[in-house]
């Protein structure tokens, strides 16, 4: 059963001052239910958007921390919308609201835009040649590194694959300040092809597929996404003619949703209130109700993921590094998404010293971080292919930290999304200590994927 009805001013409702303020409803997203019993709905008497969060703050201590900062404002990477319109489009927390009216709480990237409930269907295909459909070009793991000539189909498939990795490391303890014995370094991710860290362990996870058929008899490619993976996905299935079917959560940025589809993927959305988990477990269940549709690639799984980290990612870190200072890294940064970062550089690096530290970035239940699960309430999935025997060090980090650390590299002139924010600002705090002398991390994509989440206005720069 959902909270009873209060007043802004704290009492129970009455027939004889109801009518002075208008009843609310106020979905609250599955991070903070928590925070309200289990509910995912409450009902207030309210004036303003502002009235409605202080009484839900008065009977529900702890929630409006998570939503308002100290002073008393919407924080960064939380989105409130009355009905479809957001808050901060309107009069802000000072939005008058009307009887009947539904105030959605959205966590991290909702980004001001009206909130995703349906499905997108993918742009038509074009027709296949006549005489049949076009062949699909030799894409056993071996075919890749080979010639193959420009005018076969599926070259540009095979360039798209072969320039994946050998990224740039970026050497940053130059531009910001850390101890004079400290080298400071990060892998610069967002110059892969599809723009993301995430092309390692896509491309590596589509080729043993193909290698074994997987997509024999017509099946799609399934799976979940906040949105990196899913550009990778959508993008490699363009390439190599695989149909592809995403379940990404609601308030995914516009950039990946738009970029998603453009490379002709099938896309449900889910509702953002219910999380990324809930969008792992729709992709589970689809797998199981049609596996003759679908092959559910299943990135917090399968372990090609974290093999692509050690053998491409961790590979290229350790000798960037050591051709730099002579040595391997001391300590390595990183936070989890499906675990497969941190597992595979992590194994590769320890495998070059012993003593390696990792630290893992931790970031707030909500509104948290794009791309980084918290893995702190007793319901979160934890990946299969996650190697916590690793994790020497679990660091928190809020979405304003992240935040200050993203500026902080867009003055230097690298321009890079939250989770990368979230990594610098781990790495400047044990970098700061002095007690490793060569500290990495990645930067896993680009702070373009986040235009629309108001990340970079002026409104959140303070």
């Amino acid at each position: 059963m959902n909270g009873e009805t209060t007043h802004a001013s704290g009492e129970r409702d009455h027939p004889s001052t109801a009518e002075a303020r208008s009843s609310v409803t106020v979905r609250i997203p599955a991070p903070l239910r928590p925070y309200v019993g289990g509910v995912g709905e409450l009902h207030v008497v309210a004036a303003t958007v502002r009235d409605a969060l202080q009484l839900l703050g008065r009977s529900h201590p702890g929630l409006c921390e998570r939503i308002l900062d100290g002073d008393a404002r919407l924080r960064g990477f939380v989105n409130l919308f009355v009905g479809d319109q957001d808050v901060r489009a309107l009069q802000g927390l000072d939005t008058p609201v009307a009887d009947g009216n539904v105030l959605t709480i959205v966590p991290a990237v909702a980004g001001g835009a009206a909130i995703a409930r349906h499905a997108i269907p993918a742009p038509a295909r074009a027709a296949p040649p006549a005489g049949g459909p076009r062949a699909r070009p030799d894409t056993t793991p071996a075919a890749f590194p080979g010639a193959t000539p420009a005018t076969r189909p599926g070259a540009a498939a095979i360039s798209l694959l072969a320039n994946i990795g050998h990224t740039p490391l970026l050497r940053l303890d130059g531009a910001l300040e850390v101890a004079p014995s400290v080298a400071l370094f990060a892998k610069l991710e967002s110059s892969n092809p599809g723009g993301s860290i995430k092309d390692r362990p896509v491309a590596r996870m589509l080729r043993r597929a193909l290698a074994e058929s997987a997509f024999s008899g017509g099946r799609r490619l399934l799976d979940s996404s906040s949105g990196n993976a899913g550009i990778a996905y959508a993008m490699f299935g363009a390439a190599l003619g695989i149909p592809v079917t995403l379940v990404v959560p609601g308030n995914a940025s516009q950039e990946r949703l738009q970029r998603i589809a453009a490379h002709g993927a099938e896309l449900i959305l889910t509702d953002p209130q219910e999380g990324y988990d809930f969008a792992l477990r729709e992709a589970r269940r689809l797998a199981a109700a049609h596996a003759d549709r679908y092959w559910h690639c299943d990135q917090y799984s399968n372990p090609e993921n974290w093999r692509a980290h050690y053998e491409g990612t961790g590979m290229e870190i350790l000798a960037q590094v050591r051709a730099q200072t002579g040595h391997a890294p001391d300590c390595f940064v990183a936070g989890v998404g499906t675990g497969g970062t941190l597992t595979g550089v992590g194994r590769r690096l320890r495998e070059a010293d012993p003593q390696l530290h990792v630290v893992t970035v931790v970031p707030e239940t909500f509104p948290g971080i794009e791309g980084l699960k918290p893995l702190g309430e007793p319901g979160d999935i934890v990946p299969a292919i996650l190697d916590l025997s690793l994790v020497g060090e679990r660091m928190p980090v809020s979405s304003e930290q992240a935040l200050a650390a993203c500026r902080r590299l867009a003055q230097a002139g690298i321009f890079v999304g939250p989770s990368s924010g979230a990594y610098l600002h781990a790495a400047l705090d044990v970098a700061a200590r002095g007690r490793y002398r060569r500290v990495v991390t990645v930067f896993s994509d680009t702070g373009e994927r986040y235009l629309s989440t108001g990340m970079w206005s002026a409104s959140l720069a303070s």
